[in-house]
């Protein structure tokens, strides 16, 4: 199994032609339907770039979400996770992601003591990685509020 930056890189590259290949199918369709552009391509974008089945359904739907924002044309090299794709351990100290690869387990986190209570009290549902440097990324996590008056939370951690 390849390194995990290895790893990383190589599904940041697979989601981001993934994402990019599905936005072409929508302008082709003149559509921004996250499920008209599934319909239309979800098969092909799995074989063709070899992503989870999740992270395929994930690649779509960021393209779609792209799509509605008028002039946009820029693609940023991200990958978007669920629930089902990435996960917290060890008290939020290790991070699990797909990859093309597999599974990648024991990322280390990063966080300072506020942000670990904050991930370990609150219920991670996205996490959006984007590489920041050479050997470094970023990823933004959103919480699920814990009570409705509590608005989602984004936390910056490097691995």
């Amino acid at each position: 199994m390849p390194t995990q930056q290895a790893a990383l890189d190589a599904t940041l590259e697979a989601f981001t032609r993934a994402s990019a290949e599905a936005m072409a199918v929508g302008r082709r369709a003149e559509t921004t339907s996250n499920v008209v552009i599934h319909r239309l391509c979800y098969r092909e974008l799995r074989a063709m770039f070899g992503l989870s089945a999740n992270l395929t359904v994930r690649a779509i739907a960021h393209a779609a979400r792209r799509l509605k924002k008028a002039g946009c044309t820029e693609e940023p090299r991200v990958v978007e996770y669920d629930r089902r794709t990435f996960s917290l351990s060890d008290n939020a100290r290790l991070l699990s992601l797909s990859t093309v690869h597999g599974r990648v387990k024991g990322i280390r986190l990063h966080l300072d003591d506020e942000y670990r209570r904050r991930l370990q009290a609150e219920r991670p549902i996205l996490a959006v990685l984007r590489r920041s440097e050479p050997s470094r990324y970023v990823l933004t996590i959103s919480l699920a509020p814990s009570r409705p008056s509590t608005s989602i939370a984004f936390l910056f951690c490097f691995l």
